[in-house]
């Protein structure tokens, strides 16, 4: 499995706060300095890495299983760890590189849209904000957790959306009972106890409908 971590990007100016890796001979703005997810890299003329590594900007995906992720890839660097926790390798994707991180300990927590200290949520005591849809209300108390939100959401009985819906979201369905409509015009139902990840699809849209109303948790 891949998650997103963060975008590095190769530099010829030297950043404020910037850490020097000796082994590797790369300065380091590291992707935790940024609320962003940005890390920025300057090589060395002893830096090992290969010359497309130095050039091009990269994406990188925390994984769980570096092994499984490297078979069959064309690896630019093999995995090696240049800090503690961490092991890191790249490949390459179509010639654009791909860094992949396997995280333990401590440095798991590094990059994590939840990193920081535990802060206690009474969600029953936030404003709700009640919005109309096509038919019915729906109400959200929302969290802004940085790099994502958190909503719990309430349809009235017999709502519809009044739009289509481009962002992609996890959803889990607390009460009730919700139909997810695509604009092709396929839908997924959904109960209490399930949901669903994605809808992000810019030719297929989403919105949402629900006949005996529901409660949902959103992450997006």
């Amino acid at each position: 499995m891949r998650r997103y971590h963060h975008l590095g990007f190769p530099t010829d100016v030297a950043k404020e706060g910037e850490v020097h890796l000796e082994k590797l001979d790369v300065h380091v703005l590291g992707y935790e300095a940024s609320c962003y997810g940005v890390e920025w890299m300057r090589y060395g003329p002893a830096c090992p890495v290969p010359d497309i590594v130095r050039r091009t900007p990269h994406v990188a995906f925390e994984v769980d299983d570096m092994e499984a992720e490297l078979k069959g890839k064309d690896v630019l660097i093999p995995p090696n760890s240049p800090s503690l926790g961490a092991t890191v390798a790249f490949v390459s994707e179509g010639g654009a590189p791909v860094e992949l991180l396997k995280l333990d300990g401590a440095a798991a927590a590094m990059g994590s849209a939840f990193s920081g200290a535990a802060t206690f949520i009474d969600w029953d005591s936030l404003p709700a904000t009640e919005l109309k849809g096509e038919r019915g209300t729906w109400s959200a108390r929302t969290v802004d957790a940085g790099i994502v939100r958190l909503r719990v959401v309430e349809y009235s009985t017999g709502f519809m959306a009044d739009h289509w819906c481009y962002r992609g979201h996890a959803v889990y369905v607390l009460e009730g009972e919700v139909v997810l409509e695509m604009k092709d015009g396929t839908e997924l139902a959904l109960k209490a106890g399930s949901g669903y990840t994605g809808g992000g699809e810019s030719a297929n849209p989403h919105r949402a409908r629900s006949d005996k109303g529901a409660r949902v948790f959103i992450v997006d």
